[in-house]
């Protein structure tokens, strides 16, 4: 009895040889490096908040919320990066995965959203702790009720304050609309002698805020502000505000969330740009929001070059009961590396959902992109019950099925690296054969180039319907050398025919025989792509970590 199922229990190691095995491997040594300089940085903005000279109101509150937006201000910078699909595309274009830990951008920003969460909720914590703590009521402090200068003489500050009647003097001069003769009598003597010590820009105190100056009309008259207007209010709100978005982010972003909701999580992160344009409200200083910024301009400037093909008709028809086959039509030839996805939206579904699918053809120059889609959630559902009902309307009037189509792209994945390869082992679960059919396809146009190139696939499925449709693609690829091991979960149905070429396995495959086998085979560098199921990568990963021989890439769907 067959279990249709390819999930795979995941084989028993020695977890000591791994890692020693995966010390001697590269790929170790640059995610270490750059794990390293992102922790000396992060440790370095640690020492500059507990060394911040401060002053008497400083408390465990305070010195927790100045470590924690310390840090932001890095998590806020590098978050950007390994979601910026058209910089990481152009970097595996020229190798770059040899010197940046591409093959782990999802991963690294998970962590870096869950690392950013956490330290904005103890930061806002944090601050708000250390509000309640000073003189005077917790929610005028927080909204700025009083104007910033007359609020910070009456805490922050107070110690520096020569005598009480000074913060009644500057609560006058703020309700009588700024005089400035009231300044130049009353106010300007006052701050020279309670607060320009630190507060100018040449100041050399130990307390010196050389960024606040209160040293001319202009700038005593801009920190003086009252309300929505002041200051304390813009970036206490912004904030709370922009800790609220992150909470709404980072709870659609959990994989329960995006495996069920997938649709919520696209809506919902785009709230990052309204984050972004909060962060220059509530960051004090916006040099720290230079780089970002950059970032954020050079991707557009890339996605803007990118190519676009909008209203697109789209031939699509069912392939068994759970996955589309859809052969998208553009309007003149492009070259199609192989390895690659395109986005593409269907908007009579909607007109906001991109969705990343892999193609199957690659390494050709063609007016078709070519996609193999599965029932996996609410869209590709539609997509299904669609395609399903032009397909019977179709049978009948004999026109064909076809959709309009808007399509973006083209961006490498994890498997676009193989375009460097030569000895070449693929692992596919299901539907994840789909980017390993565009690795086959470029493969095959690399041959004559190359000879003594070799690739290996091995693919578990329990749909036969897949196979019936790729069969002349196996067939095809079988002629020019590539090897197949097809291990089938679930036994035939009746009406599929298998060629004899095409010899399927009724079991589930020995990964380790078949590893062991390609790596005695030959000498050199082997490099072993996988997509499919998370069991199924946690498989081929234990086999192969054991030798240094072996580079991993893999792709989940």
């Amino acid at each position: 009895m067959l279990n249709p199922s390819i999930e795979f229990t995941r084989p028993a190691q020695n977890s000591f040889a791994s890692f020693l095995v995966l010390m001697t491997k590269r790929p170790f040594w640059v995610n270490a490096t750059w794990l390293v300089a992102l922790l000396a940085a992060m440790a370095y903005q640690t020492y500059l908040a507990l060394n911040y000279n401060s002053n008497e109101t400083t408390n465990t509150a305070l010195i927790a919320g100045r470590i924690a937006a310390y840090n932001l201000l890095i998590l806020i910078v590098i978050l950007w990066l390994p979601v910026m699909r058209n910089a990481m595309s152009r970097l595996r274009y020229i190798g770059a995965e040899n010197w940046f830990p591409l093959n782990s951008v999802k991963h690294i920003h998970r962590w870096l959203g869950h690392a950013l969460f956490f330290a904005a909720l103890l930061h806002g914590i944090s601050y708000l702790a250390y509000f309640d703590s000073l003189e005077g009521d917790f929610v005028p402090i927080l909204v700025g009720q009083e104007a910033d200068l007359v609020r910070s003489m009456q805490t922050t500050m107070y110690e520096f304050v020569t005598e009480d009647e000074s913060i009644d003097d500057v609560r006058q001069w703020v309700a009588n609309g700024w005089d400035r003769g009231t300044y130049n009598s009353v106010i300007e003597p006052l701050m020279r002698e309670d607060c320009t010590k630190c507060h100018s820009t040449g100041s050399t105190m130990t307390y010196a805020i050389n960024s606040l100056p209160l040293t001319d009309y202009e700038s005593v008259k801009g920190l003086s502000q009252e309300g929505v207007a002041s200051r304390q209010f813009r970036i206490n709100i912004s904030g709370l505000v922009m800790w609220m978005f992150f909470t709404v982010i980072w709870l659609t972003s959990l994989a329960f969330m995006r495996s069920k909701k997938y649709h919520w999580f696209q809506y919902v992160h785009r709230l990052g740009y309204a984050v972004a344009i909060l962060a220059l409200l509530h960051i004090p200083r916006f040099e720290y929001c230079v780089l970002p910024v950059l970032l954020l301009v050079f991707e557009y400037y890339l996605n803007r070059k990118s190519k676009r093909w909008y209203g697109c008709r789209a031939s699509i028809e069912p392939i068994g009961h759970h996955t589309v086959a859809m052969e998208i039509r553009l309007p003149k030839p492009v070259l199609i590396k192989s390895g690659h996805f395109v986005q593409i939206r269907i908007k009579q579904f909607s007109k906001r959902e991109w969705h990343s699918i892999s193609m199957i053809n690659g390494g050709e120059t063609s007016d078709t992109v070519k996609l193999i889609i599965k029932n996996l959630g609410d869209w590709t559902e539609q997509l299904y019950q669609l395609t399903e009902r032009l397909h019977e309307e179709g049978l009948s009037d004999e026109t064909t099925c076809e959709i309009e189509v808007d399509v973006r792209g083209f961006y490498a994945s994890p498997m676009a690296s193989a375009e460097h390869q030569s000895q070449i082992l693929c692992v596919a679960g299901g539907i994840g054969i789909t980017p390993v059919l565009s690795l086959i396809n470029g493969f095959m146009q690399r041959l004559n180039q190359d000879a003594n190139m070799r690739m290996e696939v091995v693919w578990v499925f329990q749909d036969w319907s897949l196979l019936a449709m790729l069969k002349d693609e196996i067939q095809r690829s079988q002629k020019l050398g590539v090897v197949w091991h097809l291990f089938a979960t679930a036994d035939c149905p009746e009406g599929i025919v298998v060629p004899d070429e095409v010899k399927v396995a009724s079991r589930r495959p020995c990964l380790e025989t078949k590893v062991r086998r390609f790596q005695s085979a030959r000498e050199g560098q082997k490099h072993a792509f996988v997509c499919g199921p998370k069991s199924l990568s946690e498989a081929v990963k234990a086999e192969v970590s054991t030798s240094a021989d072996w580079r991993l890439s893999v792709e989940h769907f």
